[in-house]
């Protein structure tokens, strides 16, 4: 069995989602990619149970995320409140202020803490609304869906969230190859052929994006992600599906998600 859970998110001042790209400077995805949706979910999921956020596995060390793909294997957003093309991502050095190499009295010749001074981004936003979409499978669908109520955060520990809904919805498959829908998703998955979106590189969820060290080239797993300003037009790909949620509209998630449901 497959549900959608609606999640509506209210996010304070808005969110950073760092690249997993940099070791240093450390600029943020454009939008909340779906791995950062679900990583929000999973964190609220492991503190009421258990607490652990690392799986130790036969073939390695993997995110407490990785274990739960099974139970959320996808989700979704869109942006209630405000044009996505505003959503702008800005660089600064406010949480680098707190490191020591970056105290005056420890800028001298030979000081032991000197440093180059990082950027951090972040995208300003306050009062942001997302909807969010999951789709969740298995015994303890109802489970999840009460444990969504505990998400504080979408990105960094600093990107506050309040929970606004949630709820519980039906899905229905939509045969026809064209649909309209106004959340996210990746162009493997659909083509727009009509409509206003705005277009970025995210991460997709996979198993072994959440194995610790093991990600060699990270974009491997990212996609062109189209995020819609209103109702866009899209071609439905082989790897993808269109589900109807509730009374809200379509999402487009992967193919296999319903089929191995």
């Amino acid at each position: 069995m497959v549900k959608a859970l609606r999640v509506v998110l209210e996010l304070h001042w808005g969110y950073s989602v760092k690249h997993p790209f940099f070791s240093a400077s450390q600029p943020s995805f454009r939008f909340p990619p779906p791995t950062t949706l679900i990583g929000a979910l999973v964190f609220a999921i492991a503190s009421r149970r258990n607490g652990v956020e690392i799986l130790a596995e036969s073939d390695g060390l993997y995110s407490y995320t990785a274990g739960l793909l099974n139970d959320v294997p996808w989700a979704t957003c869109r942006v209630l409140n405000i044009d996505p093309r505003l959503l702008i991502e800005t660089r600064d050095l406010s949480r680098v202020l707190i490191a020591p190499y970056v105290r005056s009295d420890n800028v001298y010749p030979g000081s032991q803490y000197l440093w180059a001074v990082q950027t951090h981004g972040k995208v300003y936003a306050p009062i942001l609304t997302l909807d969010v979409v999951y789709m969740v499978k298995g015994s303890s669908v109802k489970d999840i869906a009460r444990y969504a109520w505990g998400i504080t955060r979408a990105g960094t520990k600093e990107s506050i969230v309040s929970v606004r809904s949630v709820e519980l919805l039906d899905i229905n498959t939509i045969v026809d190859n064209i649909v309209e829908t106004n959340y996210g998703f990746p162009r493997s998955l659909a083509e727009p052929v009509k409509g206003v979106y705005t277009e970025t590189r995210l991460p997709i969820p996979s198993r072994e994006w959440y194995r610790l060290g093991a990600v060699r080239d990270a974009n491997l797993f990212l996609d062109d992600y189209v995020m819609p300003v209103d109702v866009v037009t899209v071609r439905i790909r082989d790897i993808g599906i269109a589900l109807r949620v509730g009374d809200v509209g379509a999402v487009i998630v992967p193919r296999e998600v319903v089929e191995h449901g």
